[in-house]
């Protein structure tokens, strides 16, 4: 099966790339497939460090990722739907500061929590679990965004959402792997496995 196969709304996990992202995490970066272009230019939804953007997918030449889809699969076009809408506000920017405010607390108490000290397990306490959404997103919480705002939420927003905790959300359903292979729209070829 090829890159047609994607539905919109199907959740991409991306690997970590750095050997230091992958003491902590798998999957470093998730977007949201949106749908092809008339000329089936494969699209996403994803918040990079310009903000809230709709791509191609073949942005990602040679990148294997994993792909989730909604177990109810009819939430599929909604949460894409809300997706473009994130992306097509100009007040969606990427969420900088919420990667040392809220991630890596939350990253470091899971990896470290029973040896760290107790006034640092406090405070890193404090620092994972004051999270409020707010209009500044890192790439999981777009994802986690649009499914909450289709009436889908696939996990507990209580703590941010990073790209791990959304690919073990128990709605959403592995559907195989996607090798994005070629450098251009003419000829460029996406295998799903």
């Amino acid at each position: 099966m090829d890159y047609t196969d994607l539905m919109p709304g199907d959740v991409l996990f991306f690997k970590a790339g750095s050997w230091l992202v992958r003491l902590f995490v798998k999957y470093g970066h998730v977007a949201i497939y949106f749908d092809q272009t008339k000329r089936g230019l494969p699209l996403i939804v994803e918040s990079i460090g310009r903000g809230v953007l709709i791509r191609s997918l073949l942005t990602y030449t040679g990148e294997e990722i994993a792909v989730k889809r909604p177990v109810d699969e009819s939430i599929g076009a909604p949460a894409a739907k809300a997706a473009e809408r994130l992306a097509d506000n100009p007040g969606s920017w990427y969420g900088y500061f919420d990667i040392p405010r809220f991630a890596l607390p939350k990253l470091m108490l899971a990896k470290f929590g029973s040896i760290l000290p107790q006034n640092w397990d406090t405070v890193l306490k404090w620092l994972a679990f004051t999270y409020r959404r707010n209009s500044f997103y890192i790439c999981s919480e777009l994802v986690a965004s649009a499914f909450r705002d289709a009436g889908y939420p696939l996990v507990d927003e209580g703590t941010i959402p990073l790209p791990d905790d959304l690919f073990h959300s128990r709605k959403l359903t592995l559907v195989g792997t996607v090798k994005v292979e070629g450098g251009g729209m003419n000829g460029a070829v996406c295998r799903c496995d």
